[in-house]
């Protein structure tokens, strides 16, 4: 049996076409997992769309075998990277469950599994600028966010 790694988070996965076309070229060959291009991909979410992202909240497990604390944070998928979602939690915001407090390594940006990523049925999309591809609207003071536009942003042919 091959894995078709692509076709995992596709919305077409159950009844696509090209699929049987590739099992039926590479049946024999005893390959076992593929990941492939292809223009028939339909990704789950769209740029922006609000999902519910499962992270880690806590490293220090006390050196034994127990699994690090996770919680589910209102996020907005960004991309797909791979074969994990690039997703943005907006740092502060506080988990489903209310206990924890986002707290990020990475300025809010996070490169998940899909398993760990579900939509947001009461969610908000957001704006994502069309040339950087992040959302519109963060304040910081670093490299990320969107510079587009705003009064501080360089002009694109330096």
């Amino acid at each position: 049996m091959t894995v078709f790694r692509k076709c995992r988070v596709c919305t077409k996965k159950d009844g696509c076409e090209h699929k049987k076309v590739i099992c039926k070229t590479i049946k024999g060959l005893g390959i076992t997992s593929i990941l492939h291009k292809c223009d028939h991909y339909d990704p789950p979410y769209s740029t922006g769309d609000p999902v519910l992202a499962t992270t880690l909240v806590s490293y220090d497990v006390g050196g034994g075998y127990e699994e690090p604390e996770r919680a589910t944070f209102p996020a907005h998928f960004m991309t797909q990277r791979g074969t994990k979602a690039h997703v943005y939690i907006k740092p502060g915001v506080s988990d489903t469950s209310g206990l924890y407090e986002f707290d990020p390594k990475n300025n809010g940006f996070c490169n998940l599994p899909f398993e760990r990523v579900k939509a947001h049925p009461d969610g908000d999309p957001i704006e994502v600028c069309d040339h950087c591809h992040e959302p519109k609207g963060i304040t910081s003071d670093s490299y990320f966010g969107c510079h587009h536009g705003s009064p501080n942003s360089q002009p694109e042919n330096q």
